[in-house]
């Protein structure tokens, strides 16, 4: 039985969901000294619509959302089309230290042209996993928003990333420490809507 970690936005009022307002999110640039204004955070109906500028590549979290042990991400989202812009956006995980310079979290990226990509960030570096790889899961967007599944299902052997339900990609759960804050990375340029984000426990 799923026991929920965090949040599930249904279709429930939103009043009674005790949806996380957009205040309660915390965000971290890429580039020192980019304004709170890089990335724009509005509450929805059903969760909440990132906009990023042109200096606006980071992450967002809850700091409420911490994974530990047996577990499975998702996000429901939709990528808006952008001015012939192919950037990226995905799920964070094993976050820990997100405000301090050893800041340490793995992510999960897709991008409009197909492909998706994991990567670790250790304070300052980054180190790639999997370089961008394309997979027919992921959709490409051209002129129309696209829903896209994201999910990370974390077991004891195992680290399987998926895409629409499709696992796309596992690593060994002995190399992959994944226990930490679980949120969101945005690339500059983009428009997402994220629907739902959910933390359950195997």
């Amino acid at each position: 039985m799923k026991t929920l970690l965090a949040l599930a936005l249904v279709a429930a009022p939103l009043a009674a969901q005790q949806t996380p307002r957009s205040t309660d999110w915390r965000t971290r640039f890429d580039r020192a000294g980019a304004p709170d204004s890089a990335l724009r955070i509005e509450q929805q109906a059903t969760g909440w619509r990132f906009t990023t500028a042109s200096n606006g590549s980071g992450i967002a979290w809850l700091p409420s959302m911490n994974a530990q042990g047996n577990f499975r991400v998702e996000a429901e989202t939709m990528l808006y089309p952008g001015r012939g812009h192919r950037e990226a956006y995905g799920l964070l995980l094993g976050g820990r230290g997100l405000e301090a310079p050893n800041q340490s979290y793995f992510y999960f990226l897709v991008r409009g042209d197909g492909q998706y990509m994991i990567r670790h960030r250790a304070g300052t570096e980054t180190h790639d996993i999997v370089t961008w790889t394309p997979n027919a899961a992921i959709p490409r967007i051209d002129s129309s928003n696209v829903r896209i599944l994201l999910g990370v299902d974390a077991r004891s052997d195992s680290v399987a990333f998926l895409v629409n339900g499709t696992q796309v990609h596992a690593l060994p759960r002995s190399q992959t420490d994944v226990n930490g804050i679980v949120g969101l990375r945005i690339n500059h340029g983009l428009r997402v809507q994220v629907n739902s984000l959910n933390v359950a426990r195997r």
